[in-house]
This record gives structure tokens, C-alpha cells and sequence, in this order.
């Protein structure tokens, strides 16, 4: 069993990033501040529990939708879920 591919959703600079896993190794290489840290950071908030998420690890745009919504006074016909999401394929 392997982890195939990750999927992150409004985390940090992870708005909608998804990522491949090789079968023997995977590189995360970048420049700074494109998320490197961010993907490692929320499986570590995930899968080991030991710290929250706060409303900082929201994405910014994420941030600036949900402040536009709380401070609207119409409501939603449909409510939505939002949030930081991680999908973990596996094989």
C-alpha cells in the first residue's frame, strides 16, 4: 500500500494543488514561498493531531470569500462546505 497522489484544497498557498507520487521517490523542489513548507505542514496537521488549524492556515482568497459571506446579509440558497481539505490516494 502507497500513497499515489495528495490533494490540497484552501490550505496556505495550496489553493488547488494536487501532486503525483512516484514509486520510489518524489522531490517537492521550489523557489520560496510557493508552498513547499505548506504541504508539508498540513499532513503533519492532519495525520498527526498534535497542533490546530487556525483561521491563519486558510488560504487568502478563501479568507477574503468567507469574510465577504459572513458579512453579507443575504443568505445562501445552498449551503456549501468550505474548508482546508486533503485527499490521500491510495494503492
Amino acid at each position: 500500500m502507497k500513497i499515489s497522489k495528495i490533494k490540497v484544497e484552501n490550505y496556505r498557498l495550496l489553493k488547488d494543488f494536487s501532486i503525483d507520487l512516484q514509486e520510489e521517490l518524489s522531490l517537492v523542489i521550489g523557489k520560496n514561498n510557493t508552498g513547499k513548507t505548506s504541504l508539508l505542514s498540513v499532513l503533519d496537521k492532519f495525520l498527526n493531531e498534535k497542533e490546530r488549524f487556525s483561521y491563519d492556515d486558510f488560504n487568502i482568497e478563501f479568507k477574503n470569500e468567507f469574510e465577504k459571506s459572513v458579512n453579507s446579509s443575504d443568505e445562501p440558497e445552498d449551503f456549501m462546505p468550505k474548508g482546508i481539505k486533503l485527499q490521500l490516494f491510495i494503492e
